[in-house]
């Protein structure tokens, strides 16, 4: 069995996150989204860090299962984890929102993120697997 695979998981739905909102949802909407949450227009669970919102369900089996598996440093909580890597997926989105059309949103998530998830990986595995991300 081939180390790494939640962090894989991970990498690949947030892929597919990124094509979805430059594709499908847009700039325009996604302005509208992230300007109501930082006005405070919105209730105490705002969509963009709602746990029930299916993206974060899915990442926190990811997680577990990465946990479990010893993919993921055991000094960290799964909602740290979780907590770390909504942000990297809010920060990259508002980043793609406010540069020009020459950011690319898939590919500065990819990268973010994957570095963010070498940080989180297990320390014993890193030395043996440390190519992989």
């Amino acid at each position: 069995m081939s180390h790494y695979q939640q962090v894989k998981k991970i990498l690949l739905v947030f892929q597919e996150q990124m094509n979805y909102l430059t594709k499908i949802v847009g700039k325009d909407l996604l302005r509208t989204v992230y300007t109501a949450a930082m006005t405070n227009q919105v209730e105490q669970d705002h969509y963009l860090i709602n746990p029930q919102r299916k993206i974060f369900q899915i990442m926190n089996t990811y997680i577990a299962e990465g946990i479990q598996q010893g993919e993921f440093r055991q000094d960290l909580s799964a909602t740290t984890i979780q907590t770390l890597i909504q942000r990297c997926m809010r920060a990259n989105v508002y980043d793609w929102l406010i540069h020009s059309e020459d950011f690319d949103l898939t590919s500065e998530m990819s990268q973010f993120t994957a570095i963010v998830l070498k940080g989180l990986k297990n320390d014993k595995l890193k030395s043996s697997t440390s190519s992989i991300l």
